[in-house]
């Protein structure tokens, strides 16, 4: 399965929860890996990440890709991350198929460490 977005995904939020909390050096997106259904998918481009301990967004435009993207987070307390979109790759027509109006993405994965003391 992967994650779907209604009406191309643009504004859509994606908020992972922490217990107990991480440091997180860095978050890796991975697109669907499928051809077909890779382009006929609307896919992230512009996102923006909100880390519950940190005072900045980061800000982030992802390339139109099956490859993972890797993302650095400098976190040192996070329970809470949310992952908004606020642009997009829009669907292709792939093998005389229709594309999707929805925004998909594979895999989200996270690296680093239990906050020392938690």
């Amino acid at each position: 399965t992967s994650w779907n977005a209604t009406d191309g995904g643009i504004g859509a939020e994606i908020t992972f929860l922490f217990n107990p909390s991480v440091q997180i050096t860095e978050m890796i997106i991975q697109n669907v890996e499928d051809q077909c259904r890779f382009l006929r998918n609307a896919r992230m481009r512009g996102v923006e990440v909100l880390v519950n301990d940190l005072t900045q967004t980061t800000v982030k435009e992802l390339e139109d890709s099956r490859d993972q993207q890797r993302i650095e987070i400098h976190s040192l307390r996070t329970s809470s991350l949310t992952i908004r979109i606020t642009s997009g790759y829009v669907g292709q027509t792939c093998e005389g198929k229709e594309p999707f109006l929805e925004m998909a993405a594979q895999d989200v994965y996270f690296y680093g460490r239990p906050t020392p003391g938690e």
